[in-house]
């Protein structure tokens, strides 16, 4: 915790003492590279001069930024009997933190050539092919190799118009098995749930669907499960209702346990 008398810099300012961009500083924070105090009800990022001058002593900037970043799930129990499921409900409040909160999960299975399926909804392609750039991946490449599968969500959640918590769960249930058949048994799902939003016919259903996910998980275990809600679209009901179906919810960098 810092003290009085202890000189805190923004986001601004830590970047210009450092010689990067505020993007790369964000990012080791999330990484849990770089610690940061979270100021005020936005959890504004404020910075220790002391431990920025540690930091840039400590390690280069090439170094800093090949090192990998810390997998949320890593925080659980090493014990597996311990640990909830991995199904995280990840909260976000704009495209930018989107993307810096759920890279990880990413990149932590595309580095092992574990593959994702992404169900996207309000990002596009390019979206997501922009964020694959600013990682130094060629999105032709990493989609080719089958380490990266996209589905639209008006041909998953969506198909023939409406939400059915029984054909999504027989859906999933279907590209999992597909997926370890192709042996994979370990590997990434995750959805952007802002289709709830097209009040499409049975919507109603999403918390039905996602407390049937955490089931289905009994059945492959090694399957994490990650949905994306954006917080400045859903009201406060749904998003307490998310996390009311979620073993794991992770908020402003911070991986809390679910009350499933």
């Amino acid at each position: 915790m810092a003290t009085k008398s202890t000189k805190l810099l923004t986001l601004d300012e830590a970047a210009s003492f450092l010689g990067v961009s505020k993007v790369s500083l964000r990012r080791w924070t999330n990484d849990g590279l770089l610690a940061c105090h979270r100021i005020g009800p936005q959890g504004r990022r404020r910075f220790d001069l002391e431990q920025l001058r540690t930091f840039a002593e400590r390690s280069s900037p090439g170094s800093r930024q090949e090192s990998e970043p810390r997998y949320p799930l890593h925080r659980l129990s090493s014990k597996p009997e311990a640990n909830p499921r991995p199904h995280v409900c990840v909260f976000f409040r704009n495209p930018v933190e989107q993307w810096e909160v759920f890279r990880r999960y990413f990149l932590y299975h595309y580095r092992r050539s574990q593959p994702t399926l992404y169900i996207h909804s309000a990002s596009s392609e390019a979206q997501i092919k922009e964020w694959l750039l600013s990682e130094g991946l060629d999105f032709d490449e990493v989609t080719k190799s089958g380490l990266l599968l996209l589905w639209s969500a008006d041909k998953a959640y969506l198909r023939a118009g409406h939400f059915s918590a029984d054909a999504m769960i027989a859906f999933v249930r279907q590209m999992i098995i597909r997926t370890n058949a192709e042996g994979h048994p370990a590997h990434l799902i995750t959805g952007e749930m802002d289709w709830y939003l097209s009040k499409a016919p049975g919507v109603e259903e999403i918390h039905e669907y996602e407390r049937r996910l955490n089931f289905l998980q009994d059945e492959f275990p090694q399957v994490t499960i990650v949905c994306q809600y954006d917080v400045s679209r859903f009201d406060v009901e749904a998003a307490i209702e998310a996390c009311c179906t979620h073993p794991l919810v992770e908020w402003r960098g911070q991986l809390h346990t679910g009350s499933f």
